[in-house]
């Protein structure tokens, strides 16, 4: 759930954190990235020419993260 909810805004190459906006608990966090996983969200948002989600790009109704299935439904 938390991870569809990344938006690009919240990834932080440089620091090598993302922002995990009200995650588990409804509280903020950082989360440490690996070099070898920011290479491949690169390559990611390059291949997939996103623009604001990290996942689909695409934002539904009040779901966050795209038009993944929602496991509360």
């Amino acid at each position: 759930m938390e991870a569809r909810s990344v938006r690009l805004q919240d990834l932080d190459f440089d620091r090598k954190v993302v922002h995990v906006v009200r995650g588990k608990g409804n509280k903020n966090r950082y989360v440490s990235l690996s070099g070898h996983l920011i290479h491949v969200l690169k390559q990611h948002i390059d291949a997939e020419r996103l623009k604001d989600w990290l996942f689909n790009d695409q934002p539904m109704g009040n779901r966050k993260g795209g038009d993944f299935e929602s496991r509360n439904s």
